[in-house]
């Protein structure tokens, strides 16, 4: 049996009637604490008055009403704890304004920016930093090989000391870093992995280095 298509403006009704859910919902919990009084709560404080005009503006902006800069600034029951794992980013604001002590990302605080840095840039920033997707943000981590080979030889099933890539100039690995998978090769001067990183983060790479000229320190 074929179901028939549902109709292009019906598609658009559930997540329309989402967003205002919830509009209402942060309209009615508000915050234990005003986005404003977060200026301080910025991984790197800023040195600059550049940097700290434009953390006040960007804090200051609607689209915090939305996604909360900050976890403990929810109650409990506030919707906009979604928002803050999917879209948020309390480490350096979701326009980037505090990625650096002197110069933000940016100074032009609107949507284009937050889409840049908050979407294609640092996308799901919270999501992969907390638990259970991410684990970024705890003190200690657990790194265990299931099978490594590097210059110190062949190993499984042991604990990794050496980061992303084993000892070496070739190398591969095959790990589980805080429960979850991650694997890495290194042949020479090509470096490449996929998966969480042994401090809990998420990342890809795909590159060639060059090689140093000897006696110049430029790259050739």
């Amino acid at each position: 049996m074929l179901w028939p298509c549902p109709h292009p403006r019906s598609g658009c009704a559930v997540p329309a009637l989402l967003v205002l859910v919830l509009a209402a919902g942060c309209a009615s919990a508000g915050y234990k604490k005003p986005t404003a009084a977060c200026i301080d709560d910025y991984v790197t404080p800023a040195s600059s008055d550049m940097a700290q005009e434009t953390r006040e503006r960007a804090l200051r902006h609607s689209a915090y009403h939305f996604i909360p800069f900050q976890r403990a600034q929810m109650h409990w029951c506030d919707p906009r704890h979604l928002t803050w794992y999917v879209l948020g980013n309390d480490a350096d604001g979701i326009f980037g304004e505090g990625m650096a002590a002197e110069h933000p990302y940016s100074t032009n605080i609107n949507c284009w920016t937050w889409f840049r840095w908050d979407v294609l840039r640092n996308g799901g920033h919270n999501m992969l930093f907390y638990p259970p997707l991410g684990s970024a943000c705890l003190e200690q981590h657990w790194n265990w090989s299931l099978f490594k080979a590097d210059r110190a030889g062949v190993k499984a099933l042991r604990r990794d000391t050496t980061g992303v890539f084993g000892e070496g100039r070739c190398a591969f690995k095959i790990n589980t870093n805080d429960l979850k998978p991650f694997l890495s090769l290194k042949l020479g001067n090509f470096e490449t992995y996929i998966g969480w990183r042994e401090r809990g983060d998420l990342g890809a790479s795909f590159r060639f280095h060059r090689k140093r000229s000897k006696g110049v320190g430029s790259y050739y």
